[in-house]
């Protein structure tokens, strides 16, 4: 549950991540044999609402301190960058049939995440077979002849075609 509004005239904020977005396809490295790491970055869309008579230089004032290098050097200790920084919208709000100054700043920050995921080797038909996600393997099977005894595999896929 938030907690209760501030007394009127008083400034304050309200800050959350609204949306998330990660990319379509990570890279993929093969760390060891059996081993691999996928990086992923995803952007974090933050709004800062802030509400108020003083909400527009409350707002002016957090854009100005999100663009000081020590401020955004904190964040990299995170993993997070700032990428983007958005304009001040100005956005009224009738909250308890008061009418109260609010005012929206967007901010895009982009996060790197890391992970090692093991990759055993597989098994089939008798041949072994090490594969990063994304990789098309042809497998063909020793016992069957003919121009066409292959089977397409596209690995870390749920789709595989044959």
């Amino acid at each position: 549950m938030p907690p209760a509004q501030p007394p009127e005239g008083s400034d304050w904020a309200a800050v959350g991540i609204t949306q998330t977005v990660s990319e379509q396809w990570p890279y993929v490295e093969q760390l060891t044999g059996e081993t691999a790491l996928v990086r992923d970055h995803r952007d974090l869309l933050l709004v800062c609402s802030f509400y108020g008579p003083n909400s527009a230089r409350s707002a002016e004032r957090c854009r100005a301190g999100l663009m000081i290098e020590a401020n955004r050097y904190l964040l990299g200790d995170y993993g997070v960058k700032i990428a983007a920084v958005g304009g001040l919208t100005h956005v009224p709000e009738l909250t308890n049939l008061r009418w109260v100054n609010r005012v929206d700043l967007t901010v895009t920050l982009r996060q790197e995440r890391d992970y090692v995921y093991a990759q055993p080797q597989v098994e089939l038909i008798g041949v072994g077979v090490t594969a990063a996600a994304g990789d098309r393997l042809t497998v063909v099977d020793e016992e069957l002849t003919g121009p066409d005894v292959g089977s397409n595999f596209i690995v870390g896929q749920s789709e595989i075609a044959g």
